[in-house]
This record gives structure tokens, C-alpha cells and sequence, in this order.
């Protein structure tokens, strides 16, 4: 993970390595493997907060 910035309002940062991405392609899914896990992050977090924006 690399930070971009951190303050009462925002938290912003870059995934650089993602072990989920990893597993799946070891499994022969890594053409699904964003369906599996990285798609669900961010309409979770909307749940927990409206205003949450994921780019």
C-alpha cells in the first residue's frame, strides 16, 4: 500500500500488491478474480458511510 494522504477528512492510498489478485491467479481465476473481491470493497464501505468515494 502506498499513502497519499491521511488527515481528519481524507484517506487516500494506492494498492501496489494485492494477495487476493495472487491466489487466484495461482488458482487459474484471475479473469474473475476482481469479481470475487476487489468489486464488493467498495459498495461495502458505502454502507457503512454515504459519502464514501472509491476512484
Amino acid at each position: 500500500m502506498k499513502l497519499i494522504e491521511a488527515s481528519d477528512r481524507v484517506f487516500d492510498f494506492d494498492i501496489t500488491r494485492c494477495h487476493y489478485a495472487e491466489t487466484y491467479k495461482e488458482k487459474g481465476l484471475g479473469q474473475i478474480g476482481h469479481l470475487l473481491s476487489c468489486n464488493r470493497g467498495g459498495t461495502f464501505c458505502q454502507g457503512l458511510d454515504p459519502t464514501f468515494h472509491r476512484s
